[in-house]
């Protein structure tokens, strides 16, 4: 079982106006994974409770993973999705899905959802969950993480309420992201019907952060990085390929040979929609 423990500070914090005081106390990192390999009904007790905070994090049932599929993959010995669930004491207060992935010669990271109670927002939380989440998977040989983000200039009003009803911004998670060190690749990216939803996602943008200094770069082939998205999509074993979606999209990179990586809060050198 994997567990660190990282103290925080108790501090006020505010949250829509109410002040919230978060306790004074070490905050242990689990892998649901372990804890499901060791008890399955320990596993489901701690998946409940997970999830009834996972999905105030992400209201949109269709953005989010159901509970069936989260528990059926962290009983799937092939299945590379992990989780890492932080609790304070008995309390479950943030977590972050992930995935170490082979593409070709190259090993990376896919982060899929971060959160953190409301409670515990402002007492750099965020930052510690990034931080030993990105220590498990260097671990396992990954030199960067990849992960989506939703694009503040493409969305709609309805999902900007939808954003702003789990605390943040879009704004206020690009600059979250930003200041972790990510940047983004300077390309069209959309998301096939992964997570629920019936239609391709279109406003969302690519983040990277390089997790060592030998793999640091300024820009990636583009057939590498359309490896790296088609390795990460065919983990959720939905048949995406060839549809006129994938298509149109794989035509989007026709001119491209060549993706910058740019700062996270930088405007895309192309037209998106």
């Amino acid at each position: 079982m994997i567990e660190n423990r990282t103290p925080l500070l108790a501090k006020d914090l505010t949250l829509s106006g109410e002040s919230i005081v978060a306790p004074t106390q070490s905050v242990s990192m689990l892998s649901m994974r372990d804890i499901f390999s060791t008890s399955i009904d320990r596993g489901d007790e701690l998946l409940r409770q997970y999830y009834s905070q996972y999905e105030v994090a992400f209201p949109d049932p269709a953005e989010r993973t159901s509970f069936e599929r989260l528990r059926q993959r962290m009983t799937d010995p092939s299945s590379p999705l992990e989780i890492a669930c932080f609790l304070s004491g008995d309390r479950v207060v943030g977590g972050r899905h992930y995935k170490v992935i082979s593409a070709g010669d190259t090993t990376f990271a896919y982060g899929e959802f971060t959160w953190v109670s409301p409670s515990f927002r402002g007492a750099k939380l965020g930052s510690t969950i990034r931080e030993q989440t990105e220590t498990q998977v260097r671990s396992k040989g990954a030199s960067f993480f990849l992960g989506d983000f939703h694009d503040p200039l493409l969305i709609s009003e309805d999902v900007r309420e939808t954003d702003v009803k789990s605390g943040i911004t879009p704004e206020g998670r690009i600059q979250f992201w930003a200041k972790q060190g990510y940047l983004q690749l300077d390309c069209p990216y959309i998301i096939p019907p992964l997570f629920g939803q019936t239609a391709w996602v279109d406003y969302c943008k690519i983040g990277v952060k390089f997790l060592d200094d030998s793999s640091v770069c300024d820009s990636f082939e583009k057939d590498k990085v359309l490896e790296m998205f088609h390795a990460y999509w065919d983990t959720f074993g939905v048949p995406y390929r060839g549809t006129a979606e994938h298509s149109r999209y794989l035509s989007s990179f026709d001119e491209i040979s060549s993706i910058r990586v740019i700062p996270l809060s930088e405007k895309r050198s192309f037209i998106q929609h």
